[in-house]
């Protein structure tokens, strides 16, 4: 399967999330996002995709979506890997305007589409 499998769910890639939170982060976070923002966002691209209803697997959902984001980030370049996923993440955030947040999750949608087998994470889930 290409762009990642959430968890198993049929239908639902890593790159559908990232996609659609790209799209959805203005409404979620206001005029200026931040990086928990991001979170939220594939959080409820989540919910919009219907790819879980319960609460805290679409959570562990949104956080292996945030890792496909960081793995993007480090293997093009644009963020160094941290410790944990947050702060890789974060550290590439605080230096973007929305438009950069949400052009980043949009190529990431885009790479991780076009990647043959599905992600699995070197990286930790941590917060």
């Amino acid at each position: 399967m290409e762009g990642g499998s959430l968890g198993g769910w049929a239908g639902v890639t890593g790159a559908d999330a990232l996609a659609l939170a790209g799209e959805l982060l203005p409404a979620v976070s206001g005029q200026l996002p931040c990086c928990g923002d991001i979170h939220a966002a594939l959080v409820e691209a989540l919910v919009q995709l219907r790819a879980d209803s319960d609460r805290y697997h679409r959570l562990r959902l949104a956080d292996e979506a945030r890792d496909m984001l960081a793995a993007f980030l480090v293997a093009t370049g644009q963020a160094r890997q941290q410790p944990r996923v947050s702060a890789t993440v974060r550290g590439w955030a605080i230096r973007q305007d929305p438009a950069g947040l949400r052009r980043g999750l949009a190529e990431a949608a885009r790479y991780w589409r076009a990647q043959p087998a599905p992600y699995t994470s070197d990286m930790d889930s941590g917060v």
